[in-house]
């Protein structure tokens, strides 16, 4: 009998101690850790502006905010992380377009559903690319004669790709110029640049902050920015849009997610905690050194949408903005944030449905995509090399 009862008071007191670990009901958010899954490698503008929201989160909180680097085939291992965490707000996903919009073109098959598995919590950055050359394997020092150059020299050429967007963005510049090159894939942009650095790949379309880096280092050399205007940041850097391709105009956005069945006000107040530190002067201060633009866009939202009247983010989506096959309808409209330091000088930025490397046009012109070169299968896009980083 009195073991009987010695057996019941033990439970009951390790039952008390575990509903005293549990928050309490109705316990105000954040009470634990909050860490940010990045989706690319340390060093990387996800990377950094994770880090600075980050830092502004612990201060406005007090509570410890982590950044975990989950790097490798194209952000994909972090989402399916993130997919299968607790969904009570502290763990979230954070990268750019590929996951929700072109990974589900390019990959046979996902562990995790874009469109089910999350709930969007906001985009915070647009940013532009630029397409450089390593000076010693590029004899070019425009976009014309680097055109004239690689159609001289048909597959022997070699691109570094650290993501969906530089790989998209060649792709669709290799489409309407009418050349060939081959893709050689890292898992880092840093590995990417690196090589590119050492002459083992001729070219490379970079995020602006990475590449103009290394421009103002006179380590390599400026073709042409992807947006379709100059960027008050390198104004003497002409559009490739400018430069005989007036369809071209790529850039690619960054945002957070949460699993999906995240409390709603949870996810709201995670999005104003974000969007808070970037509209601060602090954060615009940021973005401005950064080379990229705030952009807030959808908030809180049923998982995979974005705010009523701005479309979907995910498989279903339309197209809009303009990433090429990387964009979310609504995503690129004149209203979606401030042009921080003034880095775009025109700010509006049209948003026309397309889809490229499916079968509608890339943004709104009638190239079609017909050989469909970068809706490969999961084992690698066509004519695709491995970097020593790549996995």
């Amino acid at each position: 009998m009195a073991l009987r009862k010695w057996k019941f008071f033990a439970a009951l007191i390790a039952a008390i101690g575990l509903l005293g670990s549990l928050p309490a009901r109705g316990q105000a958010w954040p009470a634990k850790p909050i860490k940010f899954v990045v989706g690319y490698a340390a060093g990387s503008a996800t990377d950094g502006t994770t880090r600075f929201f980050a830092d502004k989160i612990r201060e406005a909180t007090g509570q410890t905010v982590l950044v975990e680097n989950k790097p490798g085939a194209d952000a994909n291992l972090a989402a399916e992380m993130v997919a299968r965490a607790p969904a009570d707000g502290y763990t979230a996903f954070v990268a750019g377009n590929s996951t929700h919009a072109a990974n589900i073109h390019l990959y046979k098959t996902l562990n995790y559903d874009p469109y089910k598995d999350f709930a969007p919590v906001t985009t915070f950055a647009r940013v532009p690319y630029i397409l450089i050359a390593n000076p010693d394997k590029v004899p070019a020092r425009n976009l014309k004669d680097f055109i004239a150059f690689a159609k001289a020299n048909p597959g022997k050429l070699n691109y570094a790709s650290a993501a969906v967007a530089s790989r998209v963005s060649v792709e669709q510049l290799k489409l309407l110029a009418g050349f060939d090159a081959l893709n050689v894939n890292y898992k880092s942009s840093p590995q990417a640049m690196t090589d590119l650095l050492g002459g083992q790949v001729h070219f490379y379309i970079a995020d602006i902050a990475t590449g103009l880096t290394q421009v103002r280092a006179g380590r390599v050399v400026a073709l042409g920015v992807t947006l379709n205007q100059r960027l008050a940041a390198a104004p003497e850097i002409p559009t490739i849009a400018e430069s005989g391709f007036p369809e071209y105009d790529f850039f690619s956005w960054l945002a957070v997610w949460v699993p999906a069945a995240t409390p709603p006000e949870v996810v709201k107040t995670l999005s104003e905690l974000i969007n808070r530190a970037m509209e601060s002067e602090a954060g615009k201060e940021y973005l401005a050194q950064a080379r990229a633009a705030w952009l807030s866009r959808f908030a809180a939202g049923a998982a995979g949408t974005a705010d009523p009247g701005h479309g979907t983010l995910g498989p279903r989506h339309q197209g809009g903005g303009h990433s090429g096959a990387v964009s979310a309808q609504g995503i690129g409209k004149r209203e979606a944030g401030y042009d921080a330091g003034g880095l775009f000088q025109d700010e509006g930025i049209p948003s026309e449905p397309h889809c490229p490397h499916s079968d509608e046009s890339i943004d709104g012109s009638r190239v079609k995509s017909r050989t469909r070169s970068v809706q490969a299968g999961s084992a690698g896009l066509p004519r695709t090399a491995r970097g020593p980083g790549a996995e």
